[in-house]
């Protein structure tokens, strides 16, 4: 977790902020980078709502702690919104590393789990701020708080 928040710490513009809810990783590694930590109850849901309304960006972005951000992610994320006005948010493609057969087959899986609209935090959800408010933050409850965030922010209008 501390090369995640190391990365993303290095990537992000000067006027950002960094929310770590933390679990299971070393409070230490968040202590000793540039990060907000918000100590809260357990529970995912919870602890990205927690974040959520500590940020004060204009745009959202929900990542889980075990997902590799590929350089360019960031500034990706405020060229295509900014490209895109009208659009609310969206999430990234999801790749699994390896070139075996079973390594594939996740690819093909969530790339179809996509097309049907349907996303979840490993893919990296972004989201304006304007349009996190209007469908309502990410839910404190106990599983599929990402599928229920991400379920309205569709509803919303067009993603990416």
């Amino acid at each position: 977790m501390f090369l995640q928040l190391s990365l993303l710490m290095r990537l992000l513009p000067r006027s950002s902020s960094l929310m770590a809810a933390v679990r299971t990783a070393p409070i230490a590694a968040v202590q000793s980078s540039d990060a907000m930590l918000i100590e809260c109850a357990p529970g995912r849901g919870n602890q990205l709502f927690q974040g959520a309304a500590a940020a004060t960006d204009d745009i959202l972005f929900f990542l889980h702690a075990d997902t590799n951000l590929p350089i360019g992610a960031l500034a990706a994320i405020l060229k295509e919104l900014g490209t895109h006005p009208d659009t609310g948010g969206g999430n990234f493609r999801l790749l699994f590393d390896g070139d075996t057969k079973f390594d594939r087959w996740p690819i093909g899986f969530y790339r179809w789990i996509r097309s049907r609209g349907d996303y979840y935090g490993d893919y990296g959800i972004f989201v304006h701020r304007s349009v996190y408010q209007a469908i309502g933050p990410i839910r404190a409850i106990p599983l599929m708080e990402d599928y229920d965030f991400t379920r309205r922010l569709e509803r919303h209008g067009p993603a990416l």
